[in-house]
């Protein structure tokens, strides 16, 4: 049987000393715009892909040094249990009418032809705000930690979460709901692969970070099973071609406003800047859409 151990993850002295001491953090921020450590105003954090590519940024220097053991372990066991989590909902024809995992990563843009891999990630949010009353919604950092929105991959694994913050939209009752604290508690929802792939039969699912009650540091750890157009939209010679200018929309973005793409902005600047207003790291973004611009027209 294999065990995740996100519990034993989080007490890892290593794991909260790295997050703890600036020096390792600089250390790590300078190698990858990417992947590895990263930090904007109100979270901190590491992304890494697994299956092989794990081995690769460990290399690189992409992964801190006393961390590449207990992550290469979880990334294994993620890697491990995902896949025969796809088998067992290929094979009960959750995803397709019947069972085929070819048709399945191929109508879900999926890069698991060869290897099981997919997106682990490990935040620590500051709670520098806290105390009071969630928004409806949330449209900006100012109201929220990272505001709704549903993932591009077929879907998430959240296997740890330190601190109150993560919220589940409930989409037939219009509310949100609480996210479990357990440690030995997950939670699985679906993205937008899997809505492309069953032909909107399956709804991807909304999720939002809300500022806690009480202050205190929520650590919390996802893996995502992400797509090869996901992959594609994070390649490093992509994101220095400047962008046009415009409104940009983003459609897993439900609700929140448009953002203007400002003069000779880059798309890692455009993103980033997206990150820092709406909490969401440029991986879990969708492809961003202009917004044409409407004229009253007389006949």
């Amino acid at each position: 049987m294999i065990q995740l151990k996100s519990n034993e993850c989080s007490k890892n002295s290593n794991l909260m000393k790295f997050f703890q001491s600036d020096a390792a953090k600089k250390r790590y921020s300078q190698f990858d715009p990417i992947y590895g450590y990263s930090q904007v105003d109100h979270k901190e954090g590491l992304k890494l892909l697994t299956g092989s590519y794990y081995g690769q940024f460990a290399n690189k220097g992409l992964v801190p040094r006393n961390l590449v053991q207990p992550l290469n372990y979880l990334s294994q066991a993620f890697d491990a249990v995902t896949k025969r989590l796809i088998e067992l909902l290929d094979q009960h024809c959750v995803f397709q009418s019947q069972p085929s995992l070819s048709t399945l990563i191929q109508k879900a843009d999926l890069p698991l032809k060869d290897e099981q891999f997919g997106m682990l990630d490990i935040v620590s949010y500051f709670n520098k705000k806290n105390g009071f009353k969630a928004p409806e919604n949330g449209e900006s950092t100012e109201e929220v930690n990272c505001v709704p929105h549903y993932d591009p991959g077929l879907l998430s694994i959240s296997i740890l979460s330190t601190h109150e913050g993560l919220q589940l939209k409930d989409m037939r009752r219009n509310e949100w709901i609480d996210g479990p604290m357990e440690s030995s508690v997950g939670v699985i929802w679906l993205g937008e692969a899997a809505v492309r792939a069953t032909e909107n039969r399956l709804k991807a699912g909304i999720h939002r970070v809300v500022y806690p009650q009480t202050a205190g540091i929520r650590l919390t750890m996802w893996y995502e099973v992400c797509t090869i157009a996901q992959l594609e939209s994070l390649n490093y010679e992509e994101q220095n071609d400047a962008m046009d200018v415009g409104d940009v929309i983003f459609e897993n973005l439900p609700g929140s406003n448009p953002m203007s793409v400002q003069s000779g902005e880059t798309r890692l600047e455009f993103l980033r800047r997206v990150e820092m207003a709406n909490g969401l790291s440029m991986s879990k973004l969708g492809p961003p859409v202009y917004r044409l611009e409407k004229y009253n027209m007389e006949y």
